[in-house]
């Protein structure tokens, strides 16, 4: 006999904290395989799509061809904190709803799209929270440095692409690299 099991708790943790057996925690911890959170790999959501959309549509008995690119934008922003059921589950309900050929924006649940519109606000928070400007606003210096930091940042060091969102040449980003230190 085998026996399988899961968790999304840390049991060595547990054990430890003296809320979880140890001689069970041993028995059960001979093979143990990590898996990491659907957010964390977000490249395989649009092909677990396409695979849910398959069996759900089948089950239901309807003719969906794909999801457009506006609900896999979505969805793949989405951070599914019930990871890979959720998103079976949240595949299946669209399905059964679905009205037209394909999964739309529209068919996206709700909660959904309004999660991810707040995830997207923050993260512009938090850009704009990093771009932090001197004490002193006058300081055009402090200030050109820091959006400079940001652009580079944004751009993943490509110096290029960094000086395009900039407005200004390579060569002239080059110079303000060297004055400033960078």
């Amino acid at each position: 006999m085998r026996l399988l099991a899961a968790t999304n708790r840390d049991l060595k943790a547990m054990v430890d904290a003296g809320t979880f057996r140890d001689d069970l925690y041993y028995r059960l911890n001979v093979v143990n395989l990590k898996l990491p959170a659907l957010r964390e790999h977000r490249e395989d959501i649009p092909l677990l799509l396409n695979h849910f959309l398959k069996i759900a549509a089948e089950d239901n008995g309807k003719r969906l061809d794909a999801f457009t690119s506006e609900a896999v934008k979505v969805l793949t922003s989405y951070n599914w904190p019930g990871n890979v059921r959720e998103l079976r589950n949240c595949v299946e309900r669209m399905v059964v709803f679905a009205r037209g050929s394909s999964l739309t924006l529209n068919d996206v649940p709700v909660e959904i799209r309004q999660a991810v519109g707040e995830q997207l606000q923050e993260k512009a928070r938090r850009q704009q929270d990093e771009l932090n400007l001197s004490d002193n606003p006058l300081d055009i210096k402090a200030n050109e440095k820091n959006v400079i930091i940001q652009a580079l940042a944004q751009c993943g060091g490509n110096r290029s692409k960094a000086a395009e969102r900039l407005g200004i040449s390579r060569r002239t980003l080059h110079r303000k690299l060297n004055e400033y230190n960078i």
